[in-house]
């Protein structure tokens, strides 16, 4: 349960998170993500969020959360018949899903070090090939 209470000690001020604050600045759509969701599932989640404007003017923002095991299910069955290992990551090197089993959402991946094979400029997702792994959480 969220509790939107200011007053009470778990209130949890979404207009705070990174998934409200960046589409509120950028009026652009956005993708954060992947995090531990502790609020609600326990796991790992990506929330997609979308400014709403109104006569230009910034009223809120429309978002979804998708788990992380929500994109695999999508996406692994694709990513597999690409035929090499390659692993999605966001921009900063989190992996979102990977054919590779040293591949786990949530672990850091050296993007220096892996072969860029597709990316989207408007998330900064990118498709790699064996990345150096940095980190696990």
């Amino acid at each position: 349960r969220v509790n939107l209470e200011p007053l009470a000690p778990d209130f949890f001020d979404y207009t705070t998170a990174d998934w409200f604050v960046t589409p509120q600045n950028t009026r652009e759509r956005h993708i954060a993500g992947p995090y531990v969701d502790y609020v609600c599932t326990n796991e790992y989640a990506t929330t997609l969020a979308l400014p709403v404007l109104v006569r230009n003017e910034f009223v809120g923002i429309a978002a979804l959360d998708v788990t992380v095991s929500g994109w695999e299910r999508r996406l692994l069955p694709e990513l597999a018949g690409i035929g090499e290992p390659i692993t999605l990551t966001n921009a900063s090197g989190r992996v979102i899903a990977s054919t590779s089993a040293q591949r786990s959402p949530g672990q850091r991946l050296d993007l220096a070090t892996g072969a860029v094979l597709a990316g989207s400029s408007a998330f900064g997702w990118q498709l790699i090939g064996n990345a150096r792994v940095l980190a696990t959480s």
